[in-house]
């Protein structure tokens, strides 16, 4: 009777396999942008007194920043941001009163498993 000597190894790598995809992948948690308010390039004909951004996940507080500069780099955000109280997901920075112009929203923040992201975008107001 001849033995079937490639059986044991298909059997292992079947049960490799089948714990592949019982355990499922790894999360990727990294933060990104849904939207914000003021959006991405907007033209506002009054200036806004807060800049809100809401994440796709979990932010934590201590180390997600958000700033605010006029085109000639002076810093119009009051402080470095904020997460509003029984949010984890929207950072926020409150504005000095600003005048028409071009300002630059900078963001950065770490996700709750330790993932960096950061961006940058424009508004304009009239």
């Amino acid at each position: 009777m001849k033995r079937d000597r490639s059986r044991p190894a298909r059997m292992m790598l079947a049960l490799l396999l089948s714990g592949v995809f019982l355990t499922g992948s790894p999360a990727l948690a990294h933060a990104f942008p849904e939207r914000s308010i003021p959006h991405v390039g907007a033209r506002l004909k009054v200036a806004p007194r807060l800049v809100t951004i809401w994440f796709d996940a979990g932010i934590e507080p201590v180390f997600s920043h958000l700033i605010v500069r006029s085109r000639k780099g002076r810093k119009v955000s009051i402080g470095n941001g904020f997460i509003p109280k029984g949010s984890h997901t929207i950072l926020e920075t409150r504005l000095h009163p600003i005048g028409p112009g071009v300002y630059f929203v900078v963001w950065s923040v770490i996700a709750f498993d330790g993932h960096h992201t950061e961006g940058r975008w424009y508004f304009r107001v009239r």
